[in-house]
């Protein structure tokens, strides 16, 4: 059973931003906006042990897949086709699973790996609040400086496209820059998503200006579609 919540304020995670700007049809877009205004809890927490899991394996000093296999192992033992939890459980072992096959080519650019923190502030834009939440921080061994970050996408479908691969990485570069570092301190170089299921790693691009110009315009168009959705 899951509760239902009514969110206000306009307010939607860069995952399914970048969804957003790659929707063609309006009425995906509308569904896109009413399922971040009215989210269901289960849906949030569902993918909850595999992120831990992948965190973990991330920031271990000596990252090494037997974590991620232990990890595994726990899941599946509980997994079953029955119950909220065992169904869960079979889905985050399946992610993990997935995540095995690119782990040891998950970049950290020679930079030191962080957990990021949840309660970080929102990337305000044209009305909208942008959750970015960077799962991992790449920083500075020798500062502690943000120089760049890691974003999950741990959905099993649909998978991110490339264009909205390019727009949830340049927001990640653009919300690093801005809100958690420094211009001098961030490198787009090493700003990356992680696409789990997918198996894909995409790293920002280059350029910005535009990208961000196509966000702005959709930040305005969630923002004034957000009570009629």
């Amino acid at each position: 059973m899951h509760t239902q919540r009514e969110r206000m304020q306009p307010r939607m995670s860069l995952n399914k931003l970048g969804e957003y700007l790659t929707a063609t049809k309006p009425g995906r877009r509308r569904s896109i906006i009413r399922a971040q205004r009215q989210p269901k809890d289960f849906i949030v927490a569902r993918y909850t042990d595999a992120e831990k899991a992948i965190k973990q394996f991330i920031t271990a000093p000596t990252p090494d897949t037997d974590m991620l296999r232990r990890a595994v192992a726990s899941l599946s033992a509980i997994a079953d086709g029955e119950s909220w939890s065992g169904k869960n459980a079979e889905l985050c072992t399946k992610a993990l699973m997935r995540f095995m096959s690119i782990a040891s080519d998950i970049p950290t650019n020679g930079y030191t790996a962080v957990t990021g923190d949840n309660h970080v502030p929102k990337y305000h834009m044209e009305g909208l609040d942008i959750s970015v939440r960077p799962e991992i921080l790449l920083t500075d061994p020798g500062t502690g400086a943000v120089t760049g970050a890691i974003k999950l996408y741990l959905i099993q479908d649909p998978h991110l496209s490339d264009d909205a691969l390019t727009f949830v990485s340049t927001v990640l570069y653009r919300y690093l820059a801005e809100h958690l570092s420094t211009e001098a301190d961030v490198d787009c170089r090493n700003c990356f998503v992680v696409d789990v299921f997918a198996g894909r790693i995409f790293q920002a691009p280059k350029t910005y200006k535009r990208n961000m110009a196509h966000v702005r315009a959709a930040c305005s168009e969630i923002a004034t579609l957000w009570a009629a959705a």
